[in-house]
């Protein structure tokens, strides 16, 4: 995801990737189960690896491991992609101001402080500090 999406739209894409999981795992027994009934246990194996087929051969001739290689990314979008201007140079952001890096350093002093006030203590008491 970190090489197909911008730094600001990856959250979403890893929402919207992991629900549609979950809704798939959610909606492929009932199918599967109605095929099995009106066709029979061993059609479920056929359609289902006929739709896995036609998926990988797609997936084959669609997907590209970097966006600069696929032939549908154009050069302003590879640039959005990447954070950078026209002249190549990447966009700063001013760590200061988001709320990610700040969520994440505050979570890190948390940890940190569980971990220290756990054992500092214990090592102590034992006599191993």
């Amino acid at each position: 995801m970190q090489l197909w999406y911008p730094r600001e739209e990856r959250g979403l894409a890893q929402g919207v990737s992991h629900s549609a999981s979950r809704l798939g795992g959610a909606i492929a027994p009932p199918l599967v189960v109605a095929i099995m009934i009106h066709f029979g246990w061993r059609e479920v194996f056929y359609i289902c690896g006929g739709i896995g087929l036609l998926w990988s051969i797609l997936w084959y001739f669609s997907y590209r491991n970097l966006p600069e290689g696929h032939a549908w990314a154009s050069r302003a979008e590879i640039e959005y992609i990447r954070g950078t201007d026209e002249k190549g140079n990447v966009k700063q952001i001013d760590i200061r101001r988001n709320r990610l890096c700040l969520g994440g350093f505050c979570s890190g002093l948390q940890i940190c402080g569980q971990s220290c006030s756990a054992t500092l203590p214990m090592g102590i008491v034992c006599g191993s500090f």
